[in-house]
């Protein structure tokens, strides 16, 4: 009996394997109103850069998979300028980065960045139906914009 159910839990293993790779990346689509670029590198080099340059800024990374193209951050409170800040009573100063990469050619990256906050404190609704892009001058705005302008130092970007 235990050499069946070894051989059931061995099979399914197997049949995961061939499948493919879990993924990591959410299901989310950026927000229409989100940053896009189009940027110099392949998309797994520039998850990886990423996630150095929001590090350097302070934030802690809460999911990165460069090869799915896709980094987003841990909640960070702008006021307090560190990461935090998921039990505050003003979810205006908190944000999370966002950013999805996509290869639209030989060593041509699309990204599609975001800074959202959430837009109220009520938790019956889905985080994504909660979450607004930051308006404009918010600190998190200027944050991303850091971040942003370092990737293009380093990689080259061109509007799209």
């Amino acid at each position: 009996m235990r050499l069946a159910a070894g051989l059931t839990v061995l099979a399914g293993a197997a049949f995961g394997l061939a499948c493919g790779a879990v993924n990591e990346r959410p299901y989310l689509t950026p927000l229409p109103n989100s940053i896009v670029d189009t940027v110099h590198s392949l998309p797994s080099a520039l998850i990886t850069e990423i996630e150095t340059l929001v590090t350097r800024e302070g934030m802690v990374v809460q999911l990165s998979s460069p090869r799915e193209g896709y980094l987003e951050t841990k909640w960070y409170d702008t006021e307090a300028g560190r990461a935090g800040g998921e039990r505050t009573r003003d979810p205006h100063s908190v944000v999370r980065l966002r950013f999805f990469v996509s290869s639209i050619g030989e060593e041509l990256t699309e990204l599609a960045a975001e800074a959202v906050m959430r837009h109220t404190l009520d938790p019956s609704l889905p985080q994504r139906e909660n979450e607004r892009m930051v308006p404009v001058d918010h600190p998190g705005e200027l944050l991303l914009k850091r971040v942003l302008a370092a990737v293009e130092e380093r990689f080259g970007a061109e509007p799209l």
